[in-house]
């Protein structure tokens, strides 16, 4: 049972022919009567339940079931309509500003025909283009180069020092001096 009702809500939803007010009524009956249903389904004492059977054929007709989603739907409504009046509006403004950009297209393209330049730059315009596009090129081989330097001046940097390293020796003690005596500097 439930599988049918959650199916046909379904469909409700996906019917455009429906207005938006009509599928939350019929939404809102189906969502009351799925749990109406489950209610119903709930075992009672001993003594007060009947078969499922029975309760289905009341289920038609239940004024509680329309009197809650009346109210439901009462409370419902204003947002429901207010929601639909300004979308309403949103596309009414939409349409009109879309007619105005329209108008203004048309305007613009007359301007442009109407005022055509004795130069033509378009050549200009695309040789400055080139130009930038050849200047962005060597900047970036420059860039590279520039990196590639940097590196090689580490590398020749840490070479000295290791290379001085061994050629120089280091300070450390020499057999004259004892250790509790630090080594005199020599000149």
């Amino acid at each position: 049972m439930f599988v049918i009702i959650a199916e046909d809500r379904r469909r409700l939803v996906r019917d455009d022919r429906l207005d938006p007010r009509t599928k939350l009524t019929l939404l809102l009956r189906g969502t009351l009567s799925c749990i109406f249903l489950s209610h119903m389904e709930q075992p009672d004492d001993a003594s007060t339940t009947t078969s499922n059977d029975d309760k289905t054929e009341d289920f038609g007709d239940n004024p509680t079931r329309d009197t809650l989603a009346d109210g439901l739907l009462g409370l419902l409504r204003p947002t429901i309509e207010q929601l639909d009046d300004r979308v309403k509006a949103t596309r009414i403004s939409q349409i009109e500003l879309k007619q105005h950009l329209d108008t203004l297209a048309e305007e613009l393209k007359q301007v442009a025909e109407q005022q055509t330049c004795p130069l033509d730059l378009e050549k200009y315009v695309r040789k400055l283009t080139e130009a930038k596009a050849k200047i962005t090129v060597v900047g970036n081989i420059l860039q590279s180069s520039q990196d590639r330097l940097i590196k090689l001046t580490q590398q020749i940097n840490k070479e000295q020092n290791r290379r001085k390293a061994l050629i120089e020796p280091s300070p450390s003690i020499t057999p004259s001096s004892t250790p509790l005596e630090p080594a005199l500097p020599t000149n």
